[in-house]
């Protein structure tokens, strides 16, 4: 829904499995979470993140990912996003690593990777 005109409007995700969404801070860009399917092991084990126009059209990949992940969200300014995921790989019970990936193409950072403890939740400031 815009906010300007309060129109809404559809977005053509060609079909892609989103799990989750969330809006870019310039309100251009959805960052999505999905499965190539739409089975318990692709969603629980395969997710990655893409991004969408708001217009819609082919999403893009932001960073690679491995394994479960939650709880993906924009950085405040745009430029980076973070989010849980599994810090052992894809036989880790629960995504406890905090992550963030620094912009389009780059590569997670476990920003708690030698820590005693997982992340249960997290939000910007």
């Amino acid at each position: 829904m815009s906010l300007s005109d309060g129109q809404s409007r559809y977005v053509d995700t060609r079909g892609l499995h989103i799990l989750a969404y969330d809006w870019a801070p310039d309100g251009k860009t959805f960052l999505l979470t999905v499965a190539d399917k739409a089975f318990g092991d692709e969603e629980q084990l395969r997710p990655h993140l893409l991004t969408l126009g708001v217009s819609g059209g082919a999403a893009k990949p932001y960073c690679e990912t491995a394994g479960k992940l939650m709880q993906a969200t924009w950085s405040p300014d745009g430029h980076s996003l973070a989010f849980l995921g599994t810090s052992e790989g894809v036989t880790d019970p629960y995504p406890g690593g905090l992550f963030l990936c620094d912009g389009i193409g780059s590569k997670p950072r476990n920003l708690i990777a030698d820590a005693g403890f997982t992340v249960e939740s997290y939000r910007w400031l």
